[in-house]
């Protein structure tokens, strides 16, 4: 059964559901956001356990935890279930280290397996990270200790890390940091911090298609200054991140923001500008069963959410544009004319873009000769932006066998930081590069086929088109 969380709750914003097991990693904090997320899950009726695959300070365990100590998984389990039909939260551990009085946890092994038999609590939560208290940290190669059972994964980053010196009096592995890029004593900023955050030999290793990751802001106690975050929250968005949350255990609630783009126009850009010299004709006037090419397109861009279109001609402007009927008339269509078009793409994509820039916060960039591109796909690009902090949103499709290389489709949206760059291509080449290069900062939508990829640039292309589709 789904479970619908209080608003503000680390379970709404990680959507715990019975049978999720969520893990926490990284530094800042993780031990007080594991004991909320339980608290708040037993007060919404779930049954939560917790342990730990590294060590736990006893002293960093709230009263209404009870400590469940053993090596036999049944013991484990029954205690478990003891503990919570008393209205305890368990904390399931393998011992003590007498030295330190440190709790010992769990083998992934046994973790694994008390996930697997265990009926009658919903979710395992795991501490699964240790920072020697620092707010931030990369992981060293035998670190954390995620077990396969977890399919949401928390990496938590304590806000103060941000300006600090990289010193290991600031940061754990600070050698690491070093091999990675960074500079002995530099400030860390948000840009440095993405590219050590979500480095392929980091955090990002225990990404799996199954598991979920979210990237936990932590320590943001002044609520005055969680908007100015916004900032630092675009330029730590990673492709692999579900989300990041903004959290202070601090007060209630204990999610402060979740960064999105839900208040951005986004605007879209068709060009069809081009003079088509492959398809031996004018190619937007090619007939797609009883309509023109860009008649085609051009309906089914007005018919999606965009706020305002533009649609940028050039070749055979005034029997293109004659070609739109009603639809040039439309409101919400600005026509712009690109008398350099012979000089490629990018002087189209610049020439819609002096009419958008200052109108829109991100620009959907959509080819007139792709006539698959539905409505239905551009909203559902649409909604993924604005449900994201993306600074970019792709559609993606992905070869089976034997690699699964991701080969990336259009149209594209293209958020306002990247406006500069879009600006400064040259050539016949459109927004391709200027995606490539920030591709880490996309959000990507897989597609489940490649059919509104299809591309007329031959008379060829128009044959077979209309043949696959019955068109003729």
């Amino acid at each position: 059964m789904t479970k619908n969380h209080p608003s503000g709750t680390l379970a709404q914003a990680l959507d715990v559901q019975p049978g999720d097991t969520v893990a926490f990693v990284g530094a800042g904090g993780k031990t007080g956001l594991m004991f909320r997320l339980a608290d708040g899950l037993s007060v919404a009726g779930s049954s939560v356990a917790l342990t730990t695959t590294t060590k736990i300070g006893t002293g960093e365990l709230p009263e209404n935890y009870r400590l469940v100590i053993g090596s036999d998984i049944p013991d484990l389990i029954s205690g478990a279930n003891a503990a919570i039909s008393s209205g305890f939260r368990p904390l399931l551990c393998s011992g003590i280290d007498t030295a330190t009085g440190r709790l010992i946890g769990l083998t992934t092994n046994a973790a694994d397996q008390v996930v697997k038999e265990a009926k009658e609590f919903d979710n395992l939560l795991i501490e699964a990270d240790g920072a020697k208290h620092k707010p931030f940290k990369i992981p060293k190669s035998y670190e954390p200790v995620v077990p396969e059972c977890v399919n949401k994964l928390c990496i938590v980053v304590g806000i103060d890390a941000f300006g600090q010196e990289i010193t290991e009096e600031n940061f754990y592995n600070v050698a690491g940091m070093l091999e990675l890029g960074a500079v002995d004593k530099e400030p860390l900023t948000p840009r440095l911090m993405h590219d050590l955050l979500f480095h392929s030999t980091g955090f990002l290793r225990f990404k799996t298609p199954d598991r979920q990751v979210f990237l936990i802001l932590n320590k943001c106690d002044d609520p005055d200054k969680i908007k100015d975050l916004q900032e630092i929250t675009d330029e730590l968005f990673h492709n692999d991140l579900t989300r990041i949350l903004l959290t202070s255990t601090m007060s209630q609630p204990t999610v402060k923001y979740v960064p999105d783009n839900s208040n951005h126009k986004v605007s879209g850009m068709i060009l069809a500008a081009g003079e088509s010299t492959r398809f031996n004709g004018v190619k937007q006037l090619a007939d797609i069963g009883g309509q023109t090419l860009i008649e085609l397109v051009t309906k089914q861009v007005l018919a999606s959410d965009l706020d305002e279109i533009v649609l940028v001609l050039g070749h055979e402007k005034d029997e293109v544009l004659t070609a739109l009927k009603e639809h040039q008339y439309n409101k919400r269509l600005t026509i712009v004319e690109n008398k350099d078009y012979r000089q490629g793409m990018s002087t189209s994509l610049k020439s819609g873009l002096k009419v958008l820039q200052t109108r829109a916060d991100a620009i959907m960039f959509i080819l007139g000769d792709q006539p698959r591109v539905t409505t239905e796909l551009l909203n559902k690009l649409i909604n993924a932006y604005k449900h994201s902090n993306a600074q970019l949103c792709v559609p993606v499709m992905l070869d089976m066998e034997p690699s699964s290389i991701q080969h990336y489709g259009n149209p594209v949206i293209i958020g306002r930081k990247l406006y500069n760059e879009l600006l400064q291509i040259t050539g016949d080449i459109g927004a391709r590069d200027v995606m490539k290069k920030n591709i880490s900062y996309a959000k990507l939508i897989e597609l489940a086929d490649d059919e509104s990829q299809f591309q007329i640039n031959t008379q060829e292309d128009l044959r077979e088109y209309l043949i696959r589709y019955k068109l003729t």
